[in-house]
């Protein structure tokens, strides 16, 4: 990714991603341009390396473009609201998420479950807790 800044102007962080674009394409490895050349924070460390994410997770733009690729293919340039990116697709993978599904499911009832009984303890609490003095005026 480049991003594009006051410094950096649109047509230059393209030439930029172009340049990037054209090293990979002759040979040059992905996680070493990507730890050199990206001003991603969340992935230039790890050589450029989204990991494994459900489809949709880095925005319709990005999905897009991966569903084009077929696994081993370098992106064109495209740009996002954070800037010119170029994608490699090492590969895809089908997974049963239904287990997981229901245990996240199971969780969220017990969190919610649990939050209503400290609702409920918390007003007892504050009911036992107040003090109500009726003073009648004496006329």
């Amino acid at each position: 990714m480049v991003k594009v800044s006051e410094l950096v102007s649109e047509d230059q962080a393209l030439e930029r991603v172009q340049k990037i674009r054209d090293l990979l394409t002759k040979g040059a490895d992905f996680e070493e341009t990507a730890r050199k050349f990206s001003e991603d924070d969340a992935t230039a460390n790890l050589g450029g390396d989204m990991g494994w994410a459900p489809d949709g997770s880095f925005g319709a733009r990005v999905s897009q473009v991966i569903g084009s690729l077929k696994d081993g293919d370098v992106s064109e340039p495209f740009r996002t609201e954070l800037g010119w990116h170029v994608l490699k697709r090492e590969g895809s993978r089908d997974v049963d998420r239904s287990v997981d599904a229901r245990r996240a499911q199971a969780r969220e009832t017990l969190v919610n479950r649990k939050a209503e009984e400290e609702y409920d303890s918390f007003l007892r609490q504050l009911k036992g807790e107040a003090y109500i003095e009726n003073r009648l005026s004496a006329s």
